[in-house]
């Protein structure tokens, strides 16, 4: 019976021993776990970080991208706008040319022509109302002499 005793001591010890190490393994298994969350957490917001600092940094970079093309396309609009004014103002001269040597006066021409017309008519104008004053002060006059 002693020897019952004996083994039945040494396998509630051994029970004890595995059941201390099994709360001992089971409590570093939830550290291990409470770790990774605690890691991931940390690693997680420092990723996160990087990833925004990272996007900013793409968007300023395609900002001045974006930046250099629209000053390319806008120095090009203004130097074409320029060719088109040289080109259009070496037309006029080419075809005032061919005006002139055909002898067909130009616009401007035409409209100094006009305003000539005009200053003559508006001086006819004024002799003809001069002339009208004159005659009808001579006729009353030759009226007043008759009489």
């Amino acid at each position: 019976m002693a020897e019952k005793k004996e083994q039945k001591k040494e396998e509630q010890t051994a029970l004890t021993k595995f059941q201390t190490e099994v709360t001992e393994r089971s409590r570093e298994i939830w550290l291990a776990g409470l770790g990774a969350f605690a890691t991931v957490e940390e690693e997680g917001n420092k990723f996160f970080n990087t990833l925004v600092t990272k996007g900013k940094e793409r968007e300023d970079k395609g900002r001045k991208q974006l930046d250099k093309v629209y000053d390319k396309v806008r120095k090009s609009k203004d130097d074409l706008s320029e060719q088109i004014k040289d080109l259009a103002h070496s037309i006029d001269t080419r075809f005032e040319s061919v005006l002139d040597r055909v002898g067909i006066p130009t616009r401007k021409e035409v409209e100094e022509l006009m305003n000539k017309v005009d200053k003559l008519s508006d001086q006819v104008n004024k002799l003809s109302e001069n002339i009208g004053k004159k005659e009808k002060s001579s006729k009353t006059e030759h009226a007043a002499h008759t009489a």
